[in-house]
């Protein structure tokens, strides 16, 4: 425990506050709500951004924008070093009312933000372990890209070692997680907290009467057709690669797979799937501003990843009343916490290995038994309804102060 006393204000710090992107920017849309709803002031320190819109930030939530930092030229080989110099001298400069409490969602700002507050606890909560995350992004680029990125994550490495270090409590989202940071970094478990995240019940949800065949349409399908989703980033380390041939061998008629994001695998993936012949029974949206729409259309849920912080398009997904099905974590080749989120044969189903006629399989069970997916699809509702909301996330976080 850090302190008992109700903080008036907290700071979340993170590099961006894009909320229509997802991922770490959402999350910081709905502890931030979360927060205001209990009278807690709530100020996001990030980068300024020219598309960020009002819209983007919930009522009463104040925005500290900064500069962007980010050095040109020779000296991006030595930018995570420069950026924490420039941040650290940023929160120093700024003249604004010191928060009783910082959670950063990024090394970076967490350890900047040690320098320039050290009598105010921190929490850093983080996503993953950051310089593995680089070089599993880095998977497929140039080599000389992969270079770059391998020299920035020995310079994480240090940052995000010395941030876990000094921080009063670290934050991850899965059991999975905490285990790799801690062994990453040699530091005790007892350090760790495993927090959970939550989910907007609101936004998110199963189809109203009308509602799914309204969607569906959009799509350009076939009455009936059985619809396999998966929203993620197009790149090596969500393996869109895997699911396009795990599709190729599903035989269920009237199925079809619909890509909902991009990346810099979607090129590869529309010249594989007109030589496997899938094109007509392939759909790609790019990015989406209401990915909450092809979940309603959808009948099943998959995400092949083998790296990811926590996998939080599981509970979208879930929300929406849908079966989910990933690739289980090995703590080595696949670095996932889809265990402690899917329940195997409850709310989905677990695939053991990143193998395409494993995938496929799973894939074939759940389109051909309606009754089974709708099953899994409401035992997967329930299960975010009990487990995952944003108020008992917050709440644990609180009792970190």
């Amino acid at each position: 425990m850090i302190r008992s006393s109700h903080p008036k204000q907290i700071d979340l710090l993170y590099p961006s506050f894009l909320p229509h992107r997802g991922g770490v920017d959402n999350y910081l849309f709905h502890v931030a709500k979360a927060l205001v709803a209990q009278d807690i002031r709530a100020v996001l320190f990030t980068q300024a951004d020219i598309s960020l819109s009002a819209a983007d930030a919930p009522q009463g939530v104040v925005i500290h924008s900064h500069p962007c930092l980010t050095p040109h030229g020779p000296l991006r080989v030595i930018e995570p070093l420069l950026l924490l110099r420039r941040l650290k001298n940023v929160l120093h400069r700024a003249n604004r009312t010191a928060p009783d409490a910082l959670w950063s969602r990024h090394c970076l700002y967490a350890l900047a933000s040690l320098d320039a507050y050290p009598d105010r606890p921190h929490v850093y909560i983080a996503a993953s372990v950051y310089p593995t995350y680089l070089r599993r992004f880095a998977e497929g680029m140039p080599l000389w890209k992969r270079a770059v990125l391998d020299f920035h994550a020995r310079q994480y490495h240090q940052i995000e070692r010395e941030a876990v270090q000094r921080a009063n409590a670290v934050v991850t989202l899965s059991q999975a997680r905490k285990v790799e940071l801690a062994e990453v970094y040699g530091i005790a478990g007892d350090k760790i907290h495993v927090v959970p995240p939550g989910i907007s019940l609101e936004r998110f949800h199963p189809p109203q009467a009308g509602e799914r065949e309204k969607y569906r349409q959009t799509l350009d399908l076939p009455r009936g057709a059985k619809i396999v989703l998966c929203v993620a980033r197009l790149a090596a380390e969500k393996n869109p690669r895997l699911l396009l041939d795990a599709f190729a061998l599903v035989t269920s008629p009237m199925s079809y797979l619909v890509f909902c994001g991009d990346g810099p695998e979607r090129p590869f993936l529309e010249t594989e799937a007109r030589r496997l012949g899938l094109s007509d029974r392939l759909r790609f949206l790019g990015v989406s501003r209401t990915p909450e729409d092809h979940y309603r259309a959808a009948d099943l849920f998959v995400l092949p990843s083998t790296y990811e912080g926590f996998g939080h398009v599981y509970l979208e997904a879930m929300a929406s009343g849908l079966p989910c099905i990933g690739i289980t974590g090995d703590g080595k080749d696949v670095l996932t916490a889809t265990q402690e989120i899917v329940n195997d044969g409850l709310t989905g189903l677990l695939v053991p290995k990143p193998r395409a006629e494993m995938l496929a399989e799973k894939i074939e069970r759940l389109l051909g038994d309606d009754d089974l997916r709708q099953a899994m699809g409401q035992n997967a509702l329930q299960t975010c309804r009990q487990k995952f909301t944003w108020n008992a996330h917050v709440n644990q976080l609180l009792e970190l102060q």
